[in-house]
């Protein structure tokens, strides 16, 4: 099963560290580390990915994703990744179903989703 663009969760930059820290105090189970390409799995819908809208300056930002290697944020830097032969990427893993964490990514600050348009909304 895909999931629109428009549904799924997006984290700027600025926030991973902000990201990082919320789940260390909430208590949310979660790792950051290398993980390999081969384990991992993109749930956005293909008919939303857009290649264009991927920037090199986005290189350094951590995929997010479940326990599972489904993608929750970052599925233009995965595709990206396959591009140059990369076999490992940067990941922040979120120790839960791919819906829950979903869900849980939704309530985190600076998270936010975005329209059919791709831009940012509330």
């Amino acid at each position: 099963m895909c999931i629109p663009r428009h549904e799924m969760p997006q984290v700027d930059l600025e926030q991973i560290e902000t990201l990082y820290e919320y789940c260390q105090h909430a208590g949310i189970p979660h790792f950051r580390g290398m993980f390999p390409i081969s384990g991992l799995s993109k749930r956005q819908c293909a008919d939303h990915f857009d290649p264009s809208r991927f920037h090199a300056s986005n290189q350094d930002r951590p995929l997010i994703i479940a326990r599972a290697g489904q993608v929750l944020d970052g599925n233009h830097r995965l595709t990206d990744a396959l591009r140059r032969g990369l076999v490992e990427v940067d990941c922040i893993l979120l120790w839960d179903t791919f819906e829950d964490a979903r869900k849980r990514l939704l309530e985190m600050p600076g998270v936010y989703k975005v329209n059919t348009e791709g831009r940012r909304v509330p």
